[in-house]
């Protein structure tokens, strides 16, 4: 049984759905490494 999970998400479209998923848990923390640019599905992924 684990408290948290770290979900690593390794590629070229943004894993928005998996981040919007678990956005309002402390449970799970979400990183996503992938290619950001203009007019580059699904335009999301900026860093803030």
């Amino acid at each position: 049984y684990h408290e948290r999970v770290l979900y690593i998400d390794i590629d070229v479209h943004h894993g928005d759905g998996v981040q919007e998923a678990f956005y309002f848990t402390d449970r799970v923390m979400t990183v996503s490494f992938h290619k950001y640019g203009n007019n580059f599905f699904p335009g999301t992924g900026m860093l803030e």
